[in-house]
């Protein structure tokens, strides 16, 4: 990589709610997912994937064959424990056979695609606590490459406490809100963190915010809240 990877951000949203509070959210969505005639059997999601679908809802629709990518916290956990301790101690007859598939590092973006509506690829990126950087140089990867118009970028995370999600619009169309992506990681800049990185790219402080953070293989990915023009790598 010789030159810096730029591109903007047309949507962005984020939730962040108790884990207590995961039921109610996994009920609206059912309903609001029934109503719209998609796919709405949440009841083996994982807490995270219901994180996502909450942010992906509050942003504007996007294009048909746009695609996703996800990175998240060890999804499924939540799920597979007391599975995990049923299956010991009653036999394999108490475990359903979907949490599995619903608890894989790919599932996020798969629900995600299917509940939007999106024919575009989806792949699952990282998938534990400190590996959430490496979505964006795939995500700059894949656009440059124009081997899609545009991604929706989901960044979750679950704390024990907190479960939340950050999902944003992304393009080539140079206008508005802008990452750029350059090799060099700043010893000033602390490593990606999806819940920082949420509050950043959701503030209303009216005044031009610039943010940066430290990714894997010696990048920087960095915000800006205003327009940033730049080259994008071909």
């Amino acid at each position: 990589m010789t030159e810096p990877w730029t591109f903007s951000i047309t949507a962005a949203a984020s939730v962040e709610f108790a884990c207590g509070q995961v039921e109610s959210l996994r009920g609206q969505i059912q309903k609001g997912l029934a109503s719209e005639g998609r796919p709405s059997n949440l009841r083996h999601v994982d807490d995270q994937a219901i994180a996502a679908l909450a942010a992906v809802r509050n942003l504007h629709p996007v294009p048909a064959d746009w695609g996703v990518l996800a990175t998240s916290h060890a999804p499924g956990r939540r799920l597979f424990r007391p599975a995990a301790a049923r299956f010991k101690t009653e036999g394999a007859w108490t475990v359903s056979p979907h949490i599995i598939p619903n608890c894989s590092l790919h599932s996020i973006s798969g629900l995600v695609s299917v509940s939007a509506g999106l024919r575009g690829l989806n792949l699952g990126v990282g998938g534990a606590v400190g590996c959430e950087g490496e979505i964006w140089p795939v995500a700059a990867g894949l656009l440059t490459d124009r081997l899609v118009p545009g991604l929706i970028l989901i960044c979750t995370y679950d704390d024990e406490r907190f479960c939340g999600a950050v999902a944003i619009a992304a393009s080539l169309v140079a206008d508005g809100r802008t990452l750029l992506i350059k090799p060099g990681s700043s010893c000033f800049a602390p490593r990606f963190e999806p819940r920082s990185f949420a509050r950043s790219i959701t503030a209303t402080t009216g005044m031009p915010l610039r943010a940066s953070w430290s990714l894997p293989a010696g990048l920087t990915l960095t915000y800006h809240s205003s327009p940033e023009r730049g080259r994008v790598a071909a």
